[in-house]
């Protein structure tokens, strides 16, 4: 069965013009509200203004002021509805439709009362609050989404294996010696004893390694040297000098150890006439004992001498070998001490030079400290030495 457009057009001949109305919507969207309104088609023999104050949401600026005038078309009755648009910064607003208010045909010749007027509906929409300095428009403005913040985390630093200190290397010492600070000499000086030392990182330290057997004198003696002694010197040396232009010379050095055996720790002292370098001195000899096994000669009967602030023994003698002769004089401390540090050494040199063992005109030739070694001794220690001249 087939219809022609006849069949499905609206029946416009049977509707009579003055009684026809058409619903009209209208969407208005501003200022956060939305306005649906009807119109009668009587309207258009008397058009009038219709202002329609919409409510007031919160953050706008001003009210929407509208005016209308509607004119009624020939066709028949039609629904038209409009969206409202968002405004700036609005994602979306609700759809307003209008509801059609019961059409009232005017008489002819009159005009419509306020009754038969618009009768608007609002319906409040959310308030947008435009954003400062910009215009709203009619088009739906995005807002860009933040990019999520990703805190880095820094990598650990590595860890550093710090690697254990080396130990100092131990030099051993026989039949030579070892220079220390480019200053000093250590000097094993085994007279009838051949002396085994050890010493640590080339330092100002020496360890007797060697247990001396008994003989009744003398076998070794072990020192720290500043100067010359039968032809060896220290590095950098400021001896000999002459007694009268020394300056004033000094040294210091500490011991330890108590082993058994029989020995003594000294400073020993050569002056000489002349300035020799080597062979067997011929002035004198200053020996300063800060302590000593017993057993080691006597000191019955003689004087006490006060040097430095400390009580000594003073003794001496004229001592002989087959090199020569020259006076050997003795500081035995009266309280033994493991440390002897700070003497002046010309302060022993005026006592002896007050008794004429000593003159002025000679020479400093050495000055060293050490132990003297009768037997035993293994395990002696001496360290901390300085000395100038």
């Amino acid at each position: 069965m087939s219809f022609s457009k006849r069949h499905i057009q609206p029946r416009r001949a049977q509707i009579s013009p003055a009684k026809r109305t058409r619903p009209i919507v209208v969407s208005l969207a501003a200022a956060g509200a939305a306005v649906a309104f009807s119109i009668p088609a009587g309207a258009a023999t008397a058009p009038r203004a219709v202002t329609v104050a919409p409510a007031a949401s919160a953050g706008t600026a001003s009210a929407l002021a509208a005016a209308v005038t509607a004119t009624p078309a020939a066709s028949g009755t039609r629904a038209a509805s409009a969206t409202p648009t968002a405004s700036a910064g609005a994602a979306s607003s609700p759809t307003a439709t209008g509801t059609p208010v019961p059409a009232t045909t005017p008489t002819p010749g009159t005009t419509p009362s306020p009754s038969t007027m618009l009768t608007p509906s609002i319906t409040p929409i959310p308030s947008i609050t435009p954003t400062s300095g910009t215009t709203p428009t009619g088009t739906a403005i995005a807002t860009p989404t933040p990019a999520p913040t990703v805190s880095s985390t820094p990598e650990p630093k590595p860890t550093t294996t710090h690697k254990p200190a080396r130990k100092p290397k131990i030099y051993w010492i026989s039949k030579h010696t070892i220079n220390v600070d480019n200053r000093y000499l250590i000097n094993p000086d085994g007279i009838n004893e051949t002396m085994v030392l050890t010493n640590v990182g080339y330092g100002d330290n020496f360890t007797v390694q060697t247990q001396t057997r008994r003989n009744g004198g003398v076998l070794a003696s072990p020192n720290f040297l500043f100067g010359c002694s039968w032809g060896i010197c220290s590095p950098h040396r400021a001896l000999p000098v002459r007694i009268r232009h020394d300056g004033d010379p000094g040294a210091s050095v500490s011991t330890a150890g108590h082993p058994r055996g029989m020995y003594n720790a000294n400073y020993d002292i050569w002056l000489e006439l002349k300035p020799y370098l080597g062979g067997q001195p011929h002035g004198a000899e200053i020996m300063i004992w800060p302590r000593e096994t017993p057993g080691i000669g006597t000191t019955a009967g003689d004087p006490k001498v006060r040097v430095d602030g400390a009580l000594y023994w003073f003794i001496h003698w004229r001592a002989r070998n087959t090199k020569g002769s020259w006076n050997y004089i003795q500081f035995r401390k009266v309280h033994q001490v493991y440390d002897l540090r700070g003497i002046h050494i010309n302060d022993f040199i005026k006592v002896a030079e007050s008794r004429r063992l000593v003159s002025k005109n000679w020479y400093l030739q050495s000055i060293t400290a050490g132990f003297e070694i009768w037997s035993g001794g293994k395990g002696l220690r001496m360290f901390s030495f300085w000395a100038q001249g």
